[in-house]
């Protein structure tokens, strides 16, 4: 049984874990031109200095079970008749059975100079070294008595878990910045939001605790705001009408995803996604499925969650090995698990099941969920031994 996996993300990896421990036979060929899995839900953490980039990655060549093609070229086309992959090289691949599951990007943010994303560890990396750049460019300022102020500033745009995540981390980052650099100006991180709640997904209690706490930080949340355009002089937002400009040397668009784009022969995709069943088969092609960002099931859209994915990803793989049985795929049921977010060190807010928790409690959960969410032990002992390290010191 030959099975493509095209893209190396949550769903794409989970995939792969799932039907090697389901199936002995299957041989398998990830399409994915990184030659590490990214664990992107911690890149937060890579961008404020809490962790290194490499606590946050794992070799695809040490990840699991049985060993795997890896064809480290973008996957271009999907084609269904011929059961084919097309990579971006002009090489053909062959399949019985196919996993679609290519991630997302950052939506498209306003042109500027300053202007960051933070989906991949190459962001995470430039975001840390732009703000301690602007923190030695302005103590030179402010030695020569100039205003520092603006490059003192950070903006992040989006209110989702990852703008609200990065908005605790950096703000401690940057004020450790200031110490270390022996600076007694106040820097400052202001969050930007489209809606009129942080974390619109979720209940509003966990709202509420979400803002007050970054507030008591001393972030600057702005909610009900449209970015309008962002250029040298920072970021202009629109909010209750009137039109208000923000200088900042360094501004992290963290407002949505969009798919992926890869051509599937005989699809018509909705909202730039792939449709599929509740089975998580594309629509009219049982062979194929199609998971993660990347895919829509039609009935109920699902969130654009970390842990959607890789149960997507392991319901596909159970459902491949199915059908290569000869039995019917099971239908995906999601059920939301519970949901966590890091506030800074040492405190977290989230929501299991039905009840609320918050403090040093529920961010020992959110790191230790995240933990047992890596594949394989020896990457889970690594990440909990830099976890463990970085309790007692910081290095930045």
């Amino acid at each position: 049984m030959r099975v493509a996996v095209i893209g190396g993300g949550f769903a794409g990896a989970y995939a792969i874990h799932s039907i090697q421990h389901a199936s002995r036979d299957a041989r398998i060929t990830l399409f994915e031109p990184r030659s590490r899995f990214v664990f992107t839900p911690l890149l937060h953490e890579v961008a404020a200095g809490v962790l290194d980039p490499d606590a946050v990655t794992h070799a695809y060549a040490d990840m699991f079970r049985h060993r795997i093609t890896h064809v480290r070229e973008l996957a271009t086309r999907v084609d269904l008749a011929g059961k084919r992959v097309i990579a971006h090289d002009g090489s053909e691949h062959p399949f019985d059975y196919v996993v679609i599951a290519p991630g997302s990007r950052s939506s498209a943010a306003p042109g500027g100079a300053h202007v960051h994303t933070l989906k991949s560890v190459e962001d995470a990396v430039a975001i840390k070294e732009a703000l301690e750049r602007n923190v030695a460019q302005a103590k030179a300022r402010i030695a020569q008595g100039e205003d520092a102020q603006g490059l003192l500033r950070c903006v992040i745009v989006g209110g989702g878990p990852t703008g609200v995540e990065l908005a605790a981390e950096l703000n401690g980052f940057l004020a450790y910045l200031l110490r270390k650099a022996g600076i007694a100006q106040q820097g400052e991180i202001v969050l930007v939001h489209s809606h009129a709640q942080l974390l619109p997904h979720e209940d509003g209690r966990l709202r509420e605790i979400a803002r007050k706490r970054l507030e008591r930080k001393g972030v600057s949340v702005l909610t009900e705001a449209r970015v309008e355009r962002v250029g040298d002089e920072g970021l202009v937002a629109r909010a209750q009408g009137e039109e208000r400009t923000i200088p900042a040397s360094c501004i992290v668009w963290a407002a949505g995803i969009v798919a992926n784009g890869i051509e599937v022969t005989g699809v018509e995709k909705v909202a730039g996604r792939i449709p599929v069943e509740r089975t998580l088969q594309v629509k009219g092609c049982p062979f194929a499925f199609a998971i993660g960002d990347a895919s829509r099931v039609v009935e109920e859209p699902l969130p654009d969650l970390a842990q959607v994915a890789t149960r997507e990803g392991a319901h596909a793989g159970k459902n491949i090995a199915r059908l290569s049985s000869g039995h019917d795929p099971h239908p995906f049921a999601y059920r939301s698990q519970g949901f966590l977010v890091s506030l800074g060190q040492g405190y977290g807010a989230g929501r299991i099941g039905k009840a609320l928790v918050r403090g040093p409690l529920a961010w020992v959960m959110w790191r230790t969920v995240y933990v047992a969410k890596f594949l394989g032990a020896r990457s889970k002992a690594r990440i909990a031994k830099e976890y463990t390290l970085r309790l007692f010191r910081r290095d930045a």
